[in-house]
């Protein structure tokens, strides 16, 4: 018996999943979190209806779906840092904290010095 065909627009990942699987999974979420458009949580969901009807290993997908969240992110934190104090640097200041704050902390530690 052949598993069931995944609902709705999850069938649009079906061929996806069946050729790369697990692949695709680590791929699409570490590009996702490293700040490229792509469907890296869709694939996640999808690739766990796949889990749920045999198709995948629901621990494989869940590490492999954790590892690929981390090791995309923290380049993708790197950049945004080096693309923050850039901008910060094209207003002719330094940024706050040498750079390596977020942007939320930066607004509240300066209100109304910026409008962005």
């Amino acid at each position: 018996m052949s598993a069931p065909p995944l609902p709705g627009i999850f069938a649009s990942l079906a061929p996806v999943l069946d050729h790369w699987g697990y692949l695709a999974v680590a791929g699409l979420v570490m590009l996702e979190d490293f700040g490229v458009p792509v469907p890296g949580e869709t694939i996640l969901i999808a690739a766990s209806v796949y889990a749920g009807a045999g198709r995948l290993n629901v621990v494989a997908v869940g590490v492999i779906g954790f590892l690929a969240a981390v090791a995309g992110e923290e380049p993708g934190h790197r950049r945004r840092d080096r693309y923050r104090q850039s901008a910060w640097r094209s207003l002719g200041e330094d940024p706050p904290g040498g750079g390596g704050q977020r942007l939320g902390v930066c607004l509240i530690a300066h209100p109304a010095s910026r409008s962005f």
